[in-house]
C-alpha cells in the first residue's frame, strides 16, 4: 500500500481587529504655539539667527519648527526687518565717522618690576589723542548714494569738441584675403634627393 502524506487542515483566515480608540493625551501632544514663541521667533530673527537657531531658542525640534513655519513666518519677518534697520543705522554711522574723521584717546599703561622682590616698582600711564582723517572714498560713496542727482559725476559729456575727435567705426569689417601657399624656392619636386 502506497502512502500518502496527510496535509494539516487549512485554518480559517483571521478576521482584523479593528483598532483600538486612541486614548485621550496618549503619545506626544500636539505643537499649539503661544505668544511667547511668537516672541521668541521674531527676537531671534531680530538677532540674525535661522530657523534652526529659532527652532532651538523655542525649545522645539526643526522639524516641528518646519511643520508649523507657516504660523512663523509673519513675525519672522518682522524681526528680520528690524535686524536690517538695526545694521543700516549702525552701518551709516560707521561711514558718516569715515566721512568727518574722528578723534579717539589710545592709553598705554607701562609697569616697572623690582628685579629682587618682583613687586611692580612704578606704572607709567600715556594717553594720546589721535586724528583719523577723513576718507575720501567713504565721502564718494555717501555722496553718491545720499546726493545723487547732485554730486554724481555724468557718464557722457555731449560737447562739440568731443564729437570731433570721435572716430568713425565702419560695422563692414571685411577680413582681407587670404595669402596663397608659396612652395620654397629651390628644391626639385618628386624622385629622390641628389
Amino acid at each position: 500500500m502506497a502512502k500518502t502524506a496527510k496535509t494539516p487542515p487549512k485554518k480559517p483566515p483571521k478576521e482584523k481587529k479593528a483598532p483600538k480608540p486612541r486614548k485621550q493625551g496618549a503619545g506626544r501632544p500636539s505643537f499649539k504655539p503661544t505668544q511667547k514663541h511668537f516672541r521668541v521667533a521674531e527676537e531671534t530673527a531680530a538677532q540674525g539667527g535661522s530657523h534652526r537657531d529659532i527652532a532651538l531658542a523655542m525649545g522645539i525640534s526643526y522639524s516641528c519648527f518646519k511643520n508649523h513655519k507657516e504660523l512663523f513666518l509673519a513675525h519672522i519677518e518682522q524681526g528680520r526687518e528690524v535686524h536690517v534697520e538695526k545694521n543700516l543705522k549702525v552701518i551709516e554711522g560707521v561711514l558718516l565717522k569715515r566721512c568727518k574723521g574722528s578723534t579717539y584717546t589710545e592709553t598705554t599703561q607701562e609697569v616697572k618690576v623690582d628685579a629682587i622682590t618682583g613687586k611692580p616698582v612704578s606704572i607709567t600711564r600715556k594717553t594720546v589723542t589721535k586724528r583719523v582723517q577723513p576718507s575720501d572714498r567713504a565721502i564718494e560713496y555717501w555722496l553718491d548714494n545720499r546726493a545723487a542727482a547732485k554730486w554724481r559725476i555724468p557718464a557722457k559729456i555731449d560737447s562739440p569738441i568731443e564729437k570731433d575727435k570721435q572716430i568713425p567705426i565702419s560695422m563692414d569689417f571685411k577680413p582681407p584675403p587670404a595669402r596663397k601657399k608659396e612652395e620654397p624656392k629651390g628644391k626639385a619636386t618628386g624622385g629622390k634627393h641628389a
